[in-house]
């Protein structure tokens, strides 16, 4: 596991109120919704730069 790092979001409610929705369903906290998120995104950009280099 990383290194942990503590910051502080700001977000505008209506991200907020989906957080929430998404951690209730999940059974979650809004944190690990958010961290879910971030790694999803990191997962395409890699598949992205990966099938870039595979066509070049």
């Amino acid at each position: 596991m990383d290194a942990e790092i503590r910051m502080t979001v700001r977000l505008p409610a209506s991200a907020a109120q989906f957080l929430d929705g998404l951690a209730k369903e999940n059974f979650t906290s809004r944190n690990a919704e958010i961290v879910r998120s971030v790694r999803e995104r990191m997962d395409r950009e890699a598949q992205t730069k990966t099938a870039t280099k595979q066509q070049a």
